[in-house]
């Protein structure tokens, strides 16, 4: 198993001036998670360039305190090389875990920290209105490539329907 890029393996020292950050950053709000993720290629040489790159860049995303990250050996078969990592991550807030997860796209999560999360409404909303974001994008985005010209006038006539919806309900004037 290797270490990811981002792992300190000072001993017993960085084990605790992690632990005592975890708790500093939990205790404001923050979330410790477990993240498992998957990697294929058709080598195992590239294999564990991508694993290893990819884990180098955990640490960098908004919100992230600290990420570390272990890379199983790859598995062969017929075909291509795999292999997963699992990353322990602390986050500043809930919502820099929901934007790194919707961006990242682990195959499993485990809440670590805390045992049990207290939003604020803001929080929710906030997590909400970014994930019916994210979905938004990538479904304009399959429309534009996928849609007939009937069915793109379709939409847009919709999405302008909907803008007038709006526009009339916010008392903007005339909606026509």
């Amino acid at each position: 198993m290797d270490k990811g890029a981002n792992n300190d393996s000072g001993g017993n020292k960085a084990e605790n001036s992690y632990a005592k950050k975890t708790e500093e950053v939990v205790k404001e709000g923050g979330i410790l998670a477990r993240l498992y993720f998957d990697i294929h290629a058709k080598d195992a040489a590239s294999l564990k360039d991508l694993a290893v790159g990819f884990s180098a860049t955990l640490d960098k995303e908004e919100g992230v305190i600290f990420a570390i990250s272990e890379i199983e050996e790859p598995l062969e078969d017929e075909k291509s090389f795999s292999t997963y990592i699992t990353a322990t991550v602390l986050f500043d807030s809930f919502i820099s875990f929901i934007k790194f997860v919707v961006k990242v796209n682990p195959l499993s999560v485990e809440i670590i920290k805390p045992e049990e999360v207290t939003l604020k409404s803001v929080d929710v909303a906030e997590s909400a209105l970014y994930i019916s974001s994210v979905i938004h994008d990538m479904k304009i985005k399959m429309y534009k490539g996928t849609l007939t010209p009937q069915e793109k006038l379709y939409v847009e006539e919709t999405v302008k329907k909907r803008a007038e919806l709006g526009k009339k309900l916010r008392g903007d004037g005339d909606a026509a």
